[in-house]
């Protein structure tokens, strides 16, 4: 990093002894179109010397250069780094789909506890336990708030736990 970080210094010189030959240029006798030639030089030279001195201070701090606060003495949501679908695309097994044998008694019992369910409870139970979208996304697709989602959601478990505990209660008769 101290090789680097020469280089670049090595080459902040270059260029701020570039400037000073072309400012000595403009006091020259030239004429007005070469001045705003030289002028236009000297401001893409003066944005090189910025970005130069920016990096060099990056390198040398580890730390990004007029930041009051590293990402240590941040808070937790500061610090917080949110993915995109891509990332979660990055989790999914692709291998073979594994086959689920469900017997035709389990099919009726599914849709026993999903008749006890309103739509928007079957809806939003559906996408976040059965299909694994977030809370957030399900809101989205069903153009509600998060909070309704989870609502729904959990009422359903509510209606399908009353529903399994009394099933288990007559079983055990």
């Amino acid at each position: 990093m101290h090789h680097l970080i020469e280089e670049y210094k090595l080459s902040l010189a270059t260029v701020k002894r570039g400037v000073r030959e072309l400012e000595k240029e403009l006091q020259g006798n030239i004429t007005e179109w070469d001045k705003t030639l030289l002028k236009e030089r000297i401001s893409t030279l003066n944005s090189y010397i910025g970005n130069l001195e920016y990096s060099i201070e990056w390198m040398a701090t580890a730390r990004r250069p007029n930041s009051r606060r590293g990402i240590e003495n941040r808070a937790g949501y500061q610090r917080e780094i949110l993915y995109d679908d891509i990332d979660r695309a990055r989790t999914i097994d692709l291998r073979e789909p594994k086959t689920i044998v469900v017997s035709a008694e389990d099919v009726i019992t599914i849709n026993s506890y999903l008749a006890l369910l309103s739509k928007s409870e079957r809806e939003a139970f559906r996408l976040v336990k059965g299909e694994g979208f977030s809370y957030e996304e399900t809101a989205t697709l069903m153009g509600c708030s998060k909070g309704t989602v989870q609502c729904y959601v959990k009422r359903a478990e509510e209606k399908i736990e009353v529903q399994n505990s009394g099933e288990l209660q007559l079983a055990m008769l």
